[in-house]
């Protein structure tokens, strides 16, 4: 079972963290006392804390009681490689992509070995970088030492588009949780992938520093979503593959990009 980057109380945080409330605002408006917000907050689960929470939120409550449970149901697809790379207590997720005779690589994990043991030799055509978070781009610098072309998100953004092959790639801003931030939706395989790195997980989103963050990470989520067909595989930074249908459905925040 491939375990989500986001607990219940992950969600809840960041939703009051970017709708800028503060615990007793949300605890009033919930109709809870704070020993129960702070509870559920820390990892507790009462359902029906939990519902009052979603519903002054505008989580969907199903959903968020439901992730525990949750694994997106998604088949492998050839030519997709999933590499999950240490980070600190963590992971983190670099995708690549190959098909006749092409080697793409989307982000780099945060250190030098890790890249290069994945690699086994192999020199990617180029590495596509999300955002510049240091567990996303702590491999680029040995890749540039072998004159691997590195594609930033910014250069990506100018760019918006990319064809290497039979492969095409259209990129999209999903700035918010990182700004900036590049995403890539990529044609030519069995289905339509989106690598989107931080933006939006299995269950969740990016968390994001501050209300103003969380508005345009919300409005470039609905924009992006509205480019993706439903049966769009979702590669993200970190936790499985999902894809656009499951959580048009299945995740939490899926009121505020649906």
């Amino acid at each position: 079972m491939s375990q989500l980057e986001d607990e219940i109380s992950d969600v809840l945080n960041k939703a009051i963290r970017g709708l800028g409330k503060t615990s007793s605002e949300v605890a009033q408006a919930a109709g809870i006392d704070e020993v129960g917000l702070n509870a559920v907050l820390g990892g507790s689960i009462d359902k029906i804390v939990i519902s009052k929470l979603a519903a002054v939120l505008n989580l969907d409550p199903e959903a968020l009681l439901g992730l525990p449970k949750y694994q997106p149901n998604v088949a492998e697809l050839a030519g997709v490689q999933r590499w999950i790379m240490p980070y600190r207590a963590w992971s983190v997720n670099a995708w690549m992509l190959e098909m006749d005779g092409v080697t793409l690589l989307f982000d780099t994990g945060w250190n030098r070995s890790d890249v290069l043991s994945k690699l086994h030799g192999v020199q990617p055509n180029a590495v596509f970088i999300t955002h510049a978070h240091e567990d996303h781009v702590g491999g680029i610098e040995p890749l540039e030492e072998q004159g691997i072309r590195i594609i930033s998100e910014t250069e990506a953004l100018k760019t918006s588009e990319y064809q290497f092959g039979n492969i095409r790639i259209q990129v999209i801003d999903l700035s918010g949780h990182c700004v900036p931030t590049a995403s890539y939706l990529i044609k030519g395989f069995e289905k339509s992938l989106w690598v989107v790195g931080d933006a939006i997980f299995a269950g969740s989103m990016g968390g994001c520093k501050s209300t103003k963050n969380f508005e345009l990470a919300v409005a470039n989520l609905r924009n992006g979503f509205e480019q993706v067909d439903a049966d769009c595989l979702i590669l993200p930074g970190h936790g499985p593959m999902t894809s656009v249908e499951l959580e048009k459905s299945s995740n939490p925040f899926r009121k505020y990009f649906s």
